[in-house]
């Protein structure tokens, strides 16, 4: 009967041991699990922060692209409503200064890095910034497609002038953003020539 009872202890024993050593893990299987966690971690971190990092450019570039387009936008309008006469009082490649049609004075200037507008000798109000001076500007043309190029324009090329194209360029971490527009005041009248 001892014999039973020390083989019962014995298959007892062997039994809690091999069930004690498949539920748990080692210390070596924990650092192992630890590690292949942290790289998992690493990459998502990584994935993550570089996720927002062009998501926070789209949003600033979007934003920069939005107020070059209001900019530009409210030129067009402006200027469009040109008044009648000797109405283009300022004439340069960085400046164009105008009486619209109820008789307010309008003053457009690409300067410093910003595009300013000035209404009736008023303060300058800031409708774009970020803008490279250097590459944005006025152009102007007379109705037989001649481009007048002695800045600033003299009163007789001021009253020839039939349109303006107005290049703004836009500069975001390297990237630019170009906008260029004609416009053609409404009591211009223009032909298309042939």
């Amino acid at each position: 009967m001892e014999s039973i009872k020390w083989r019962y202890w014995m298959n007892l024993c062997r039994s809690l041991r091999y069930n004690q050593s498949t539920k748990g893990f080692s210390l070596i299987e924990m650092v192992v699990g630890i590690g292949i966690s942290a790289v998992i971690v690493g990459v998502l971190a990584v994935t993550l922060a570089g996720s927002l990092k062009a998501v926070s450019n789209i949003r600033n570039r979007k934003e920069i692209s939005l107020k070059g387009q209001v900019a530009v936008s409210q030129f067009l309008r402006e200027f469009k409503m040109l008044g009648i006469g000797s109405s283009i009082l300022t004439a340069t490649a960085s400046e164009l200064e105008f009486t619209n049609r109820w008789g307010k004075t309008l003053d457009y200037t690409l300067s410093g890095g910003s595009f300013y507008r000035k209404e009736n000798s008023g303060p300058n109000s800031v409708l774009c910034d970020s803008v490279v001076t250097a590459a944005s500007c006025f152009a102007y043309w007379d109705s037989n497609r001649v481009a007048l190029t002695s800045f600033p324009l003299s009163q007789s090329d001021r009253d020839n002038v039939w349109w303006v194209l107005l290049t703004l360029d836009l500069r975001y971490h390297g990237q630019t953003i170009r906008y260029v527009e004609n416009v053609f005041p409404e009591n211009r009248k223009f032909s298309i020539i042939e």
